[in-house]
């Protein structure tokens, strides 16, 4: 298992655009993608827009971006890309 941890920078936080993007991303990897938020006390499916949308995360939240599976170092890459792009995220650091 692979993870990078990020805080939400920006005012719309994680809203149904980047949502659906993130989405879209983790969909092309076999890896099983979570985020962590909350301290690690809740988890939203990457690949379900719907379960990113539930997790209702706004500017300052940080998230741990998790990746298990055969293509787990490519898939953090790609989500983190795009969920940084889309949500103005920084990585805190890699684990």
């Amino acid at each position: 298992m692979v993870s990078r941890t990020m805080v939400i920078k920006g005012k719309n936080g994680l809203h149904l655009r980047p949502a659906g993007r993130i989405s879209e991303t983790a969909l092309r990897f076999q890896s099983e993608i979570l985020l962590e938020y909350n301290g690690g006390l809740s988890t939203a499916n990457a690949r379900s827009v719907l379960s990113l949308l539930a997790a209702g995360l706004q500017d300052g939240d940080e998230v741990v971006l998790c990746c298990r599976g055969c293509d787990e170092k490519e898939a953090l890459d790609a989500v983190a890309k795009v969920f940084s792009e889309e949500t103005e995220a920084v990585p805190l650091r890699k684990r």
